[in-house]
């Protein structure tokens, strides 16, 4: 690529994907000044993200309202609440947010929380490690 198509701008070439550092003042190059704010560091705001979605999920949805759900509320006063049927994974373990088992309805939910939570970080931790696993190792044949 020549320096005319490139907006006459004759600098040394990036490669596709480069950051650019950006200084103190937004300009693009320029030098970042001496006790420049430090970026947030990934393992504390996801440690912290999960330490808050536990306790929303395990403490806080105890407090949550025993009243019906707004599909069921909507159901009912529309008269067509008893045409429901059970659904497939009604008989799982965490069926209706709770745990089966636990006969304190509070706990059941609480723990039922948790479990989604811990499960859901599971999954999304394994998938981004696959896919980061996968993305990193050069390319790859798809024969």
């Amino acid at each position: 690529m020549s320096a005319s198509s490139r907006g006459g701008q004759a600098g040394p070439r990036r490669r596709i994907g480069a950051r650019r550092r950006i200084g103190a003042r937004g300009r693009i190059g320029a030098r970042r000044r001496i006790g420049a704010r430090r970026g947030i560091n990934v393992r504390v705001l996801v440690l912290t993200g999960l330490l808050v979605s536990l306790v929303l999920a395990g403490v806080v949805s105890v407090y949550a309202s025993g009243h019906p759900d707004g599909l069921e509320f909507v159901a009912h006063s529309l008269g067509f609440d008893t045409s429901a049927s059970e659904h497939g994974t009604s008989g799982s373990p965490l069926a209706d947010y709770g745990v089966r088992g636990v006969e304190n309805s509070r706990l059941s939910g609480g723990l039922a929380g948790i479990i989604g939570v811990v499960l859901v970080g599971v999954l999304a931790f394994g998938l981004t490690y696959l896919l980061r696993r996968r993305g990193s190792g050069g390319e790859h044949d798809d024969h």
